[in-house]
């Protein structure tokens, strides 16, 4: 659990329906306020399925090194979908280290 008690997250999508169909999502929000980040593509499967998770803060990717990294890992780990692969982008560049999630 310490890493989850420090730093920023970033989750998939699946988890936090996961949540949402269980109705904790007040429980998310308060675990991760102020800590929480997704990515635009999750951000985008959750305003889909009509799941409003107000303490995540959306993050973008927007450079060119995010962008190789995600190709990079969508050509590696061609099972997982867009909202896996976003959101292993933003905790990799999050916690400053892009090769972290070998």
């Amino acid at each position: 659990m310490h890493r989850l008690a420090t730093g920023t997250v970033s989750l998939d999508t699946s988890v936090i329906v996961d949540f949402h169909l269980a109705g904790q999502l007040p429980l998310l929000n308060d675990l991760f306020a102020g800590r929480f980040l997704m990515s635009d593509f999750v951000e985008q499967e959750l305003i889909d399925a009509n799941v409003n998770l107000s303490a995540a803060q959306t993050a973008n990717l927007s450079s060119t090194e995010e962008w190789n990294f995600f190709g990079d890992l969508r050509r590696s780990k061609p099972s997982l979908g867009l909202g896996e692969l976003g959101a292993i982008t933003v905790a990799s560049f999050s916690h400053g280290d892009p090769c972290n999630q070998r």
